[in-house]
């Protein structure tokens, strides 16, 4: 499963979501894609979960959806903006 990072903030404006990780002081910014994404991070929705819940959004084959959120979901790991 897969959660947010304590002490994570977040504020969505205009459809991005804006992420401050207080203990790096740094920003992030996700596009519609990473926000649908982030919201699905509840800490119950897997890596299949959340890019079925995409695929079926956008009308797209499951299969590539899960490359393209595995890929985002390592790089918020990276970022220390999830955890596994």
């Amino acid at each position: 499963m897969i959660k947010k990072a304590k002490k994570i903030e977040c504020k969505e404006v205009e459809g991005e979501t804006i992420l401050f990780n207080e203990k790096k002081h740094e920003f992030f910014i996700l596009n519609e894609t990473g926000t649908f994404i982030w919201k699905k991070i509840n800490g119950k929705n897997t890596e299949k979960q959340i890019s079925s819940m995409l695929a079926k959004k956008y009308n797209k084959k499951e299969e590539k959806i899960l490359a393209d959120v595995k890929e985002i979901l390592k790089k918020m790991i990276s970022m220390k903006l999830i955890e596994k």
